[in-house]
């Protein structure tokens, strides 16, 4: 489903009266972009907060028309992953635009683990397709609050069986029309941080697929993943050979990874790799 129909199946299932908003992030032609193409309110997301100095850098947030100019060049950007890339907001006519983005600028600075502290860049698609998709429901709906739906080009688009466009709804926005004005900083909760630890997973998938071109549905690149999460706890992947050797290895034996992952565990690198390395040998001569 393209961005078009998208956006058209959401405005059959929801309120018609619902606002879009865009939120994009920093980029040299993104300002342009915005100032030429819109002309509604608009705010950068560091304002009046610790990030002010770095306004420069700062995601926008924009009121946008349903298929104009700005949403198509926000479609055409993230589907050639080239220009200024962001993520679309829809929340109910009631929240004012002052209310949407003082809840999005409690949600930037966020602490997690043991008291540690960051800025989450969840204008990014790479962050919001974690954040929203791989947390609990109940976390994602709690982070979300009188937001009633977010999209975003999903990191996996070139992945079979992977829909390019996203979308996370929520039916209780409207139970959140007064949007929480907290200036705590937002606690992580455990799914969201093990959810947000998947994403440089992935990309490390992502390279390698990209590398061997190989056809990988999405069911493969879930399995592959899955091996991939164990994987890191024994440093698979400060090598980038090692790394690929076992991406291969697991694509090519599905059935028999848990048995890798055990030997692994018993291994240095130098001994991983050379058996990694006699599996890719063999795998070749059979299919030669």
């Amino acid at each position: 489903m393209n961005l078009t129909n998208l956006i058209t199946q959401l405005k059959k299932d929801n309120d018609s009266s619902q606002r879009l908003y865009l939120l994009a992030g920093p980029h040299k032609e993104m300002l342009r972009d915005l100032y030429v193409n819109t002309d509604t309110y608009r705010a950068p997301l560091f304002e009046t907060t610790p990030l002010e100095s770095l306004i420069h850098a700062s995601p926008w947030l924009c009121e946008v028309k349903e298929h104009s100019a700005i949403l198509k060049m926000f479609e055409q950007n993230a589907e050639a992953k080239t220009g200024w890339q962001g993520i679309l907001i829809y929340a109910p006519a009631e929240v004012s635009f002052s209310q949407l983005i003082t809840l999005l600028r409690h949600r930037l600075f966020v602490k997690f683990g043991n008291e540690q502290k960051g800025v989450l860049h969840y204008q990014l698609p790479a962050v919001a397709h974690y954040l929203l998709s791989e947390s609990s429901a109940a976390d994602t709906l709690e982070w979300m609050n009188c937001i009633s739906a977010i999209i975003w080009h999903s990191p996996l688009a070139g992945i079979q069986d992977e829909a390019s466009w996203k979308v996370q709804t929520n039916q209780t926005a409207k139970d959140h029309s007064q949007a929480e004005a907290n200036s705590q900083d937002y606690a992580l909760t455990q799914t969201q941080q093990a959810a947000l630890n998947i994403g440089p997973i992935d990309q490390l998938i992502l390279n390698w697929h990209a590398s061997k071109q190989i056809e990988l549905n999405l069911s493969e690149f879930k399995n592959i993943r899955a091996q991939a999460i164990q994987a890191e706890a024994l440093n698979m992947f400060n090598n980038a050979d090692l790394t690929n050797l076992f991406f291969q290895a697991i694509y090519q034996h599905t059935d028999h990874a848990e048995k890798l992952l055990t030997q692994l565990k018993t291994l240095d690198d130098p001994q991983r790799l050379a058996l990694l390395e006699r599996m890719q040998h063999q795998d070749t001569q059979l299919n030669n």
